[in-house]
């Protein structure tokens, strides 16, 4: 499966988003234990390497929210994110306290979803995904989803 991601910075809050890395999964370990039956309910990433940088706080002064979105779904196909780190500061050490939300699954539409929300700037925060409603039905191939985050600051 392919996976792209595409950042959108909210235009009048200086808030700077970065991404790299790619979404994998190991689509090895999938299969039918008899005829008939689906594939498992949740597909996770095998080793989350998808990171999230947050930049133009204003000296880490303004409070800012992340939301997530599709450009288009999928089919039937289900795509979650969510926060399995809290980064770092720029200047280093653990950002902890001032990050918020988005540990648990989010799951994605073509309507923006409220992610997760903090303070300053941060590097580093690793982000994971899963995949849901995966059928056999699907023809074969890969399917592609590009992920809109946007932040705004409150």
């Amino acid at each position: 499966m392919l996976l792209t991601l595409v950042w959108s910075p909210e235009s009048g809050a200086q808030i700077i988003l970065e991404l790299r890395g790619v979404p994998n999964f190991n689509t090895s370990g999938l299969f039918v234990t008899e005829a008939g039956n689906d594939i498992s309910s949740v597909v996770s990433e095998t080793t989350p390497s998808t990171y999230m940088n947050i930049r133009g706080m204003n000296h880490g002064n303004k409070d800012y929210v992340v939301y997530a979105s599709l450009a288009e779904m999928q089919g039937s196909i289900t795509l979650e994110v969510k926060r399995i780190s809290d980064g770092v500061k720029p200047s280093g050490g653990i950002a902890t306290g001032n990050i918020s939300g988005g540990t648990s699954p989010v799951q994605l539409s073509t309507t923006p979803a409220r992610f997760f929300s903090g303070k300053g700037d941060r590097m580093d925060i690793l982000l994971g995904f899963n995949m849901r409603n995966l059928s056999v039905t699907q023809p074969a191939g890969n399917v592609t989803f590009s992920v809109i985050f946007t932040a705004t600051d409150y």
